[in-house]
């Protein structure tokens, strides 16, 4: 992920162990820890799951992170649904 150029985080949500139901048109919140030192998830936004269980989020311009590895976490807003990635980079999103 470049800091001039639009920044995206991909996920995909699936129910059960095998992934054979798709969550669609559901509300995922997006949260990130900006600041290692102080561990704490900043809020930046929501997106809704497509018809495949997909969501692609754009960073607002206003958001933007610099180069680095960043835990993200997404939670589905109504069953509670989350996933926690840790290092996400931001030299290799796109």
């Amino acid at each position: 992920m470049l800091e001039d150029k639009p920044q995206r985080l991909s996920a995909r949500f699936m129910y059960g162990p095998l992934d054979l139901v798709t969550l669609s048109n559901e509300k995922v919140d997006i949260h990130i820890v900006k600041d290692q030192s102080t561990k704490q998830w900043d809020y930046m936004g929501h997106a809704i799951t497509d018809k495949y269980g997909k969501i692609t989020y754009q960073i607002p311009a206003d958001q933007r992170l610099p180069q680095g590895l960043y835990p993200v976490k997404m939670v589905v807003r109504y069953s509670l649904i989350s996933s926690i990635l840790f290092g996400i980079s931001c030299l290799y999103c796109y």
